[in-house]
């Protein structure tokens, strides 16, 4: 896969495919390729690959023509298809190229050998995305010919993609994996690159007027597929360090292009620490207090603790300095021997600036028992800080003092050292812990500490330069690989830490410490101008363009100067400040689950000392209540909820739950309403569809119909028109699936009895007779593809409000392939196996509750949900 973007460092090899046509593709039509080839057109989409001899018997057929079959459709027929669409002639041998089979000690190739070269691949999607774009603009070309012709290449898409989805997914496919593999990256670029092409060629050629505003294209519009790695590239992650739970983020939120990608990071530390976790819950990182160790040489010092002593601080000083309301920090210096001392000062707010020290506990740099650390890892933490106070300075900061500018003079903070741990100072504690986000807000910088990013070098060699270029003109490369940090960040232990979130959202300025220096995100991160962004061949998912930016806008908004300008108190109080954070808590993890809201009050400007002096079990509670106004998405993020009274809409817990982060923000984006924290519930606009269900009490997963509430569609046209799922994409006779969110969340934290969510059979009969589907204030049901919602009772208006009892999660589905099935022996959950019970169950004076109706054509919009 010679066109994707590789890490500066990496791992392994990239995937190299061996070419294996027996003969080269026809240029024929794409859709009629299988039945030139003696295939049935129709029956390898079922992955039926049987052919007919000359006396009309099926005959078995070898893998290797398979294969050969395989990579000549879906490889080079689909190229043919998109030089054709672009009007330049196709050369197949332009993606084929010979390579030594083997290499031998002193660097000689032996034995070459054909195989698929994609190097050509970025050329040909920028040319296909700058000439419409050139046509679209001279009147060659129309928008409507645009959309025709990205229609014609996504009929194909999707044909490659049912075929790959069957292949990845069948239980006895014999079909090389890196070939399905190969099909797959190559489907990926060019549908990414079809939606570039459809969305330039229209937006690009709006008024100026009309540009930013939330208009979409009219008519078609091309579907972002999510197109499947086979289970080897995922077994090799996990063969390779990764932890099961960063695989489920990967298989969830990422294409497969960064899934390649990630596959040639190299990871850090034990390759067994993950052992224990799963696909829902990170658990390495947690730790026992009881058992807790101190390390040595975390910081890279090389010291293994033969001769280094614990470094005791004063203990009365470090609580007296918080009981007055002071920062205590410490002081580290070099003395006129060489010799460093450590003390503990208070931060008076007009003296020395000091780095605020972010860290992974397990990691080694904490202590449970005393707030002592070795001296060696104190040295370390002195080197490192000196050189953020001597060489990054704002604006407006005081002159750096002579002793920091020589480097012989440091001042830090270190939860380890600054908040005290004896149980006899409790409330001291609870003090040092309210005071946190002060902590963070005025220090000069917060340096972020991970053991793996500590290891991890960002700089581009010579070696690691891709073969292709990506910038064609556009300047030089960033210093560093974009696409490196992104991701190195967003798959390390700190970023999966709950504590460590208020670390990076609280400063003004954040350093993170790599095996090159340290770095400050805001410099290295450029909203809009990633790296990887360049090489159309493998543009990236969302995630990974956006993955920092959330974390390092911070809503801290500075001028022109680089002064901080925005009032703390007023930006935490602002609703875009809390989507933002809310969207950072998605996959992390902490060792007490108490510990979230304390988090979040922190986060959120509240007092956390009111959370602090509430029971632990109701402290979620007492958050959304303190809160007041929430993101209106709250409601539909499909995770566990609260039991409590009035509060059964309020999610349980936002962190660590297996959820996608697409989803998060798609639902706590500033699109979507705000919500209120009422004593009857929650007061949101939202999208509510009242259904009929016959009097039956539905099941956990059913069917919505169009029609009049109990029209069953009658055998034939009628019930083909339903199940053909590539000529009902725009229609309104669109069946809809809703399904119970049911997945069980794990007990990660330790001192928890694991929760999940509750059965469909703990719901009640009679509230499964006609209730509402609600979605998000902006989500149609009719344009649904995969939307999450709730089914709350049948409601009652009061004073022009809707009010219900919240039911459970759901997730409503259009055009799922399961949907569509038409065999006998299927799943019964297809359309027509649906409709054949339904008939069934009416002729015998009963209904299966597996169907429901809208009531009518009215939408409920203003809601409050208990």
């Amino acid at each position: 896969m010679d066109h994707l973007d590789r890490p500066a460092n990496p791992v392994k090899d990239q995937f190299k495919i061996a070419y294996l046509c027996l003969a080269p593709y026809d240029g024929g039509d794409f859709l009629t390729y299988p039945s030139r080839r003696g295939f049935d057109d129709m029956g390898v989409l079922e992955g039926d690959f049987t052919r007919k001899s000359p006396i009309g018997k099926d005959e078995p057929v070898g893998i290797t023509l398979v294969q050969s079959f395989l990579q000549s459709w879906l490889f080079f027929g689909l190229l043919c298809e998109v030089y054709k669409v672009i009007g330049r002639p196709f050369h197949q041998r332009d993606y084929i190229s010979e390579d030594s089979l083997l290499v031998r000690g002193d660097g000689q190739g032996r034995g070459l050998t054909r195989r698929v070269n994609t190097s050509a691949l970025p050329e040909l999607l920028a040319f296909w995305i700058d000439s419409f774009k050139q046509k679209r603009a001279t009147g060659e070309l129309s928008f409507e010919d645009v959309q025709r012709l990205c229609m014609r290449i996504d009929t194909y898409l999707q044909t490659s993609y049912k075929m790959c989805f069957r292949l990845v997914r069948g239980y006895h496919s014999y079909v090389d994996e890196e070939l399905l593999l190969s099909l797959m990256c190559l489907g990926n670029a060019i549908d990414d690159a079809m939606v570039v092409v459809n969305n330039r060629c229209f937006y690009d050629f709006l008024p100026l007027h009309l540009r930013g505003t939330q208009i979409t294209p009219p008519g078609w519009s091309p579907i972002k597929r999510r197109w499947d790695a086979p289970k080897s590239v995922f077994n090799g992650l996990l063969f390779s360090g990764w932890c099961p739970f960063d695989i489920g983020i990967l298989k969830r939120d990422f294409g497969i292009n960064e899934i390649i990608y990630a596959t040639q990071l190299r990871r850090h530390g034990s390759l067994q620490r993950h052992m224990a976790c799963s696909t829902t819950a990170c658990t390495a990182n947690n730790i026992d207090e009881a058992t807790y160790k101190t390390r040595h040489g975390t910081l890279g010092s090389g010291c293994v603790g033969t001769d280094c002593d614990d470094v005791e601080f004063d203990y009365d000083t470090i609580c007296e300095t918080i009981r007055s309301g002071l920062t205590p920090i410490i002081k580290s210096e070099i003395n006129a021997y060489g010799e460093f001392e450590f003390s503990i000062v208070p931060y008076l707010g007009e003296g020395d600036a000091y780095v605020a020290i972010s860290h992974v506990w397990a990691h080694g740099m904490g202590n449970t028992r005393k707030n002592t650390l070795p001296r060696c890892q104190l040295q370390s933490l002195h080197q490192r800080t000196v050189v953020l106070l001597a060489g990054f300075s704002a604006i407006d900061a005081p002159p750096v003092r002579p002793n920091i500018r020589a480097r012989r003079l440091s001042y830090f903070w270190l939860d380890t050292i600054c908040v005290p741990v004896q149980p006899a100072n409790v409330d001291v504690r609870k003090m040092a812990i309210s005071q946190m986000a002060q902590v963070y807000e005025q220090a000069h910088s917060v340096l972020v500490l991970d053991e793996g990013l500590l290891h991890t070098s960002l700089r581009t060699d010579d070696r690691s330069a891709k073969t292709v270029s990506a910038y064609r003109g556009r300047g030089p490369p960033p210093p560093v690989r974009q696409k490196d940090l992104v991701m190195s960040v967003m798959f390390s232990d700190w970023w999966r830490r709950l504590w460590t979130l208020q670390e990076g959202v609280l400063p003004d300025y954040l350093f993170v410490a790599f095996a090159d220096c340290s770095m400050h995100l805001s410099h290295v991160v450029p909203a809009g101008a990633e790296e990887h962004v360049m090489n159309r061949a493998d543009l990236s998912s969302d995630r990974v363009k956006e993955g920092l930016n959330d974390l390092i806008e911070k809503s801290h908004l500075a001028n022109e100067h680089g002064i901080i300008t925005v009032d703390r108190k007023i930006s935490k109080e602002n609703m875009e400040y809390r989507r933002r954070v809310l969207r950072l808590l998605c996959n992390r993890a902490t060792s007490r689950s108490s510990d979230e809201p304390i988090c979040l009050a922190t986060l959120m400007g509240l007092d956390p000392q009111i959370l602090l002096d509430t029971p632990p079990k109701e402290r979620m509670q007492m958050l959304y209540a303190c809160l007041g106004t929430l993101p209106a998405g709250l409601v539909f993020l499909p995770v566990p909820k609260l039991e409590a009274e009035n509060f059964r809409w309020a999610p349980r817990s936002l962190i660590g739950v297996p959820i996608s982060l697409m989803t998060t923000q798609v639902l706590l984006s500033e699109e979507d309403s705000e919500a209120e924290v009422t004593e009857a519930g929650i007061r949101l606009q939202a999208t509510g569809y009242p259904l009929a269900s016959l009097d039956t009490p539905l099941n956990d997963n059913f069917y919505i119909f169009p029609g009049p509430p109990g029209q069953i569609p009658s055998e034939g046209e009628d019930e083909q028109c339903l199940t053909d799922v590539d000529k009902v994409r725009s229609s309104n006779t669109q069946v809809v699936a809703i399904v119970h969110y049911d997945q069980t969340v794990q007990d990660q934290f330790g001192d928890a009895t694991g929760f999940g969510v509750a059965p469909w059979s703990s719901l009640g009969k009679q509230d499964l007779i006609d209730p509402v589907v609600v979605l998000p204030h902006l989500r149609r049901i009719e344009r649904a593809a995969q939307h999450p919602g709730v089914l709350v009772t049948k409601p009652q208006l009061v004073d022009g409000v809707w009010h219900a009892r919240f039911l459970c999660n759901i997730w409503c589905h259009r055009n799922s392939m399961a949907m569509w099935g038409d065999n006998h022996r299927s799943d019964p959950g297809t359309v027509k196996n649906r409709l054949r019970a339904e008939r069934a169950a009416v002729a015998q004076g009963s209904r299966t509750g597996n169907m429901a109706w809208f009531r009518g054509s009215e939408v409920l919009r203003d809601w409050c949900i208990s």
